[in-house]
């Protein structure tokens, strides 16, 4: 399966990685406060671009299920590791 397709066009590319970046800058619990500025722009290009609606759709709740729950996770951890 491959992520990123040799005919994948540009804002298509761009809002991928974009937002791969995102999902790996949010398990850094400091890159927490960023790793919206990745994921917001990615989600514009990805939906600017000409894929179905169906496969956006696809990208966004996946990425979210997996960016959200991250970026709780190590909000509360960073907590945690503050009160000890």
């Amino acid at each position: 399966m491959n992520i990123i397709k040799a005919s994948d066009e540009g804002p298509l590319i761009a809002g991928k990685i974009l937002l791969l970046t995102a999902i790996v800058i949010s398990s850094i619990p400091y890159g927490l406060y960023f790793s919206w500025l990745f994921y917001i722009p990615g989600l514009i290009f990805l939906w600017n671009s000409k894929l179905r609606k169906k496969q956006k759709w696809q990208w966004t709740t996946i990425s979210l299920t997996i960016w959200l729950p991250l970026m709780f996770l190590f909000i509360g951890l960073s907590l945690i590791i503050a009160w000890l």
